[in-house]
């Protein structure tokens, strides 16, 4: 849980040092709820709960404590806040502040240990009715430090109606995007905002949308809107009233309706029912599959993505048959390659043994030379080498030039006569 004036001040962490801060907050929660308490206490983060909660490798886990705390230990934070009495009652006061006042590591970063700074302290601990609450589950698998830093933003609104806007350079600021950072507007909606909002559709417990909003031609600001999923407002209202600390776990989007499972967006159960009467599991799982690829394809040309539309679309001209037949001529074409790589392999194998045995097949060849250059006389040109051997008698010389060609699987068998005469 975070105080909203610490999820809305601005500081620049990456995807890896915000993780770290997460599970900073989250420890310093199970130490106590009481401030006083907290303040000063070690926070331990052990390699094996970054795993588990990440799902990265222990390697990855060591290196992802080590950077996260340093740069935590470098790190500030800014906010805003009004005097609320005396002189200068009414005035905002821009406030920086660190971190951490303490850090501790290890040689082989098996753990790290941190203190928060007794600023910091304050905003991240406790239960008061300003905090924001929110489960590691659901930004775990979020893989952009902006998509993090938007959702903890969304979700520090939800008491404000689910909607908010926000000033295009405050949004920089809040999701850390330097200013000479995609300083372009296409650049920054593409690579920062319109990833962001996908990931957080796909991994999270809502569906987060917005709208521009211009002076002029120039867009000044964004009016962000989102939805809970399928029972999840109820799990995130019981985790806000929870006094233990303990986190509820978010039931799963579409877990009664397995073939739903890779729906990024709310359906209504009257959709899903007709849908279920009209295509079988195997086909609505295509249908979905085809909206999500080319949802993806959208958002690789920077542009903005309705998912709900784009599932009707693909229901009503059933995608899932073109997705499916995709599948089918790729998995033809896929068994049609192992079979020609197959077939070329056991020719190379052949070759081989042939190459192994060529040495052994000139001889005896040699040895029955006249025999088996007289049965393919008509191999020998009017001119040339083979020709001389064949003046001079010379059949042995003969089978020696013929050597490459017995080599080869197909001018082999051109030759007659030679299998009798090697079996003998």
């Amino acid at each position: 849980m975070k105080h909203n004036a610490f999820v809305e001040a601005n500081y620049d962490l990456d995807l890896v040092a915000n993780r770290v801060l997460l599970l900073a907050i989250i420890n310093a929660r199970q130490i106590s709820d009481d401030v006083q308490t907290a303040l000063g206490q070690e926070i331990v983060i052990t390699a094996k709960q970054y795993m588990d909660c990440f799902g990265v490798n222990k390697s990855a886990a060591y290196e992802a404590l080590r950077n996260g705390l340093e740069m935590l230990y470098r790190a500030e934070f800014t906010y805003n806040e009004i005097v609320a009495n005396g002189e200068f009652k009414g005035t905002i006061e821009k406030r920086s502040y660190r971190f951490l006042q303490g850090k501790v590591e290890t040689d082989n970063c098996s753990y790290i240990a941190l203190h928060f700074s007794n600023v910091v302290a304050p905003l991240v601990i406790g239960l008061q009715n300003r905090f924001t609450a929110y489960e590691i589950e659901q930004i775990g698998k979020l893989q952009s430090k902006y998509a993090l830093r938007l959702y903890e933003l969304a979700i520090s609104k939800k008491g404000l109606g689910k909607k908010f806007t926000i000033t295009l350079l405050e949004l920089r600021k809040k999701l850390g995007v330097l200013p000479d950072e995609f300083e372009r507007m296409d650049n920054f909606k593409r690579k920062v905002l319109d990833k962001s909002v996908n990931e957080i559709n796909k991994h999270t417990d809502i569906v987060l949308s917005y709208e521009q909003e211009k002076e002029g031609r120039s867009i000044v600001g964004f009016i962000f809107s989102f939805e809970f999923k399928d029972g999840a407002e109820i799990i995130n209202a019981e985790f806000d009233e929870a006094k233990s600390g303990e986190p509820i776990l978010a039931i799963p989007y579409n877990a009664d309706d397995e073939c739903f499972a890779d729906c990024v967006v709310k359906l209504l159960k009257k959709e899903k029912k007709a849908y279920k009467e009209q295509y079988s599991d195997e086909q609505i799982r295509a249908i979905i599959a085809r909206a999500n690829e080319y949802a993806d394809e959208l958002t690789e040309k920077g542009k903005r993505v309705a998912y709900g539309a784009i599932y009707r679309k693909a229901f009503e001209g059933d995608w899932g048959a073109e997705f499916l037949l995709k599948k089918q001529k790729e998995s033809e074409k896929e068994k049609q390659e192992l079979a020609k790589k197959q077939k070329r392999e056991k020719e190379l194998f052949e070759q081989q043994k042939i190459i192994d045995n060529i040495d052994n097949d000139i001889a005896k060849l040699k040895e029955y030379a006249e025999e088996f250059v007289m049965a393919n006389q008509k191999r020998i040109s009017a001119t040339g080498i083979e020709r001389f051997y064949f003046n001079n008698k010379d059949y042995q010389g003969i089978v020696g030039c013929w050597k490459d060609y017995l080599i080869d699987k197909r001018s082999r068998k051109s030759f007659v006569f030679l299998d009798e005469i090697l079996a003998r």
